[in-house]
């Protein structure tokens, strides 16, 4: 995403010193990186990727990529927001799928502790197209 910030015909901006320090390996900023939001209802799990960027309209930089992975979003911010929880939850421990007496789990590390995870518990299935159907032909 530096890259695209930095391209010609985007933005012509050269890479910030906090972004270059990142990229080189220095830890993340307390506030940025990865919030996972929780399922406020139904969730469609379905085969999809798909990736958005929150770009500030004055500055055109980067503030968040959105990422929907099979249908689990995943918010990746470049910058501390003022509501952390509006995002979700920030540095889950890990994501657990729960489907009946089954349990399969992703575990994330991280340089502290937490013990925070996004739960999704299957509560049917369909052979419809996802919601977001329509949208992905664009």
């Amino acid at each position: 995403m530096s890259g695209l910030v930095a391209g010609h015909g985007f933005s012509n901006r050269p890479i910030s010193e906090e972004w270059k320090s990142v990229l080189s390996g220095t830890p993340w900023p307390d506030g940025w990186g990865l919030y996972v939001p929780a399922p406020d209802g139904p969730q469609v799990l379905a085969t999809e990727l798909s990736v958005e960027t929150l770009i500030n309209p004055s500055t055109k930089s980067i503030l968040a990529a959105v990422f929907r992975v099979a249908g689990v979003s995943f918010n990746v911010l470049f910058g501390r927001p003022d509501h952390l929880a509006a995002w979700g939850t920030y540095r889950p421990r890990g994501l657990i799928f729960l489907n009946g007496q089954t349990e399969k789990r992703i575990e994330l590390l991280w340089p502290f502790s937490t013990d925070q995870a996004v739960i999704y518990t299957k509560v049917g299935a369909t052979k419809d197209r996802p919601p977001q159907w329509n949208d992905w032909k664009e």
